[in-house]
């Protein structure tokens, strides 16, 4: 379950997270970065990104180029 605005907009601020940063969010196969992405966009962040390939495509790449 998602917390709310104010929560969110909270647990971001104190751990430094502005909402002028760029952010990238990514995990192993995306379910957890469009999670995270989901909740910055109910905080009131307008600018995340999605990876939504993740770790999985960037390690496919890195081998697909041996």
């Amino acid at each position: 379950m998602f917390q709310n605005k104010n929560f969110l907009q909270n647990l971001f601020s104190q751990n430094k997270i502005d909402k002028k940063d760029q952010i990238v969010c990514f995990c192993t196969h995306g379910n957890i970065a469009s999670s995270l992405f989901l909740q910055l966009m109910i905080a009131g962040y307008t600018n995340p990104k999605l990876y939504d390939d993740s770790f999985v495509d960037w390690n496919g790449r890195r081998f697909s180029l041996e």
